[in-house]
This record gives C-alpha cells, structure tokens and sequence, in this order.
C-alpha cells in the first residue's frame, strides 16, 4: 500500500485565538488534563495536504506545550504527550501533518500525524545553533540530529481518518517506507518486531496510535489506544521512522516534512 501527497506550496493564515486559552495535555494512558496557555490558531491552504506547525508562528510569542486543532482533518492534538503519565518528561508538540492516499484522482486522508519532542533536550542535538537562520527551514544536521539522537526523548501520535485501513495495510505500508533503509538480517528481525505490534489491533476512525523513543531505555514503545503493544530496540529502526515524516522523501512530502522540523525549531 502506497501513500502519496501533493506537495504544493502553502500560504499561513495565523491568528491568535487568546492569551489564556486551555490547552491540553494527554498521558500515555488517554487521560486528559488541563493545560494553561496561549493557544494559536493557523491554517494553511489552499492545499490537498494541510498542516498547522506553531512553531512558525515563534515570533509572534508563542509558549511550548499549545494544543493544535489539525485544519485539514479537525483533529485537536494536545500540547503535550507524557510517555510515562507524568512520571517522566512529557514531550511538545512541534506540529502537524496528514498523510494522505491517493485513489485514482481522489486524495484520501488516511490519519493526521503529530510530531512531538523533549524541547529541554534540543539544545544540545547537533546543529541546534543554527536551526533558526532560515525561518521556513532548517538544516539538515539539525534534522538528523533531533531524529537520531539517542538522548532525545520524541514521539509521533497518528490519528486514524480512513475507516478503511486495516492493522496489516498500516503494517505493510510502513516497514515498505523502511526497508530500503534497514538492510541486511538485524534490520529484517528489528522490522518484523516492529510490525507485530499491529497483529490483533482494533483500528478505526479516531483510534489513536503513538511511537515513542524512550531516551531512558532506549527503546521504540508503539501504543494503540494507550496500551502498550510492542517494543524494539534499535536505534536506527527509530532513526529511520521519525525520518519518515521529517526528510525530503519521507512520506508526508517534502514541505510538509520541511515545516514539521521548522516547529522542532522553535521548541530549542
């Protein structure tokens, strides 16, 4: 199963909604729980492919931890994301993106992605000096330096908005994106471990799933609905899976990955 965008070129129209906006924040478990901060709104459009990284909006004053409601899906993905429920560091929102099907000439959106960091930790990630010297980019040191960084606590949370998707489309489609990059037999076992997770799992619209590095472990914990459904540890498995959604020829295309590692930016 193929996912494809159209990668064209959007145009940000940010408004801020209010100085004392509740934001949210949300454990491991689901459980919700009030948030405090100013809360900005930005759409971007007019584009098959919609994304809402406040970090663009740094400048004008925005604070770590702001919830995002998704423009192009509704989607609301809260501020924070805590791995452990609290009991370790939670991480930031950085931004957020849909992936989308195409079928025949219709673009499906498949799930909402939100890509969410240890903001504390991206001070000492290679190339953080210089991450703001273009506002609509970063470079590329930085990018690899905040994925692959063992030390970096990081997670991506996927909303699901296709009914139609199945635990083995989901499955086959990301260890597909992967495998060029993980060759030989440690990468095959590390891929097959990872896709096992999603064996028995219930998906429907809304159901949520997260991939965390755990900085402590050094473990990847895929979650679905808040329950723990598989872990590997393999540094590069987690390397090459947050690529995939912040390189130039990952899967969400180019700008899209381009403006997700632009609001990482803005958390240093």
């Amino acid at each position: 199963m193929s996912f494809c965008v159209e990668d064209s070129v959007p145009s940000l129209v940010g408004r801020r909604r209010g100085a004392r906006d509740a934001g949210r924040r949300v454990s491991a478990q689901g459980r919700p729980a009030l948030l405090a901060s100013v809360t900005l709104g930005a759409a971007w459009g007019p584009s098959r492919l919609l994304m809402s990284p406040y970090g663009l909006l740094a400048h004008s004053g925005v604070a770590r931890g702001v919830a995002q409601t998704d423009p192009a899906t509704g989607i609301e993905f809260p501020g924070e994301f805590c791995p452990r429920g609290g009991d370790a560091k939670c991480h930031d929102l950085a931004g957020t993106a849909v992936r989308v099907k195409k079928i025949g000439p219709v673009g499906v959106k498949v799930y909402a992605v939100g890509l969410y960091v240890d903001s504390d930790g991206l001070a000492s990630v290679e190339g953080s000096g210089a991450a703001h010297n273009d506002e609509h980019d970063v470079p590329k040191a930085f990018v690899e330096g905040y994925t692959g960084d063992a030390g970096l606590g990081k997670s991506l949370r996927l909303v699901i908005t296709y009914g139609k998707l199945t635990p083995d489309k989901l499955s086959s489609s990301l260890k597909e994106a992967l495998e060029p990059r993980m060759p030989g037999a440690e990468g095959r076992a590390s891929l097959a471990q990872f896709g096992a997770a999603f064996k028995g799992a219930q998906l429907s619209k809304g159901t949520v799933i997260t991939f965390t590095h755990d900085a402590e472990t050094g473990t990847l914990v895929t979650a679905v609905d808040g329950k723990v459904a598989g872990e590997v540890r393999d540094a590069n498995l987690t390397r090459e899976l947050f690529g995939l959604y912040t390189r130039d020829d990952g899967v969400i295309g180019s700008k899209a990955a381009r403006h997700l590692s632009v609001g990482v930016a803005h958390l240093v």
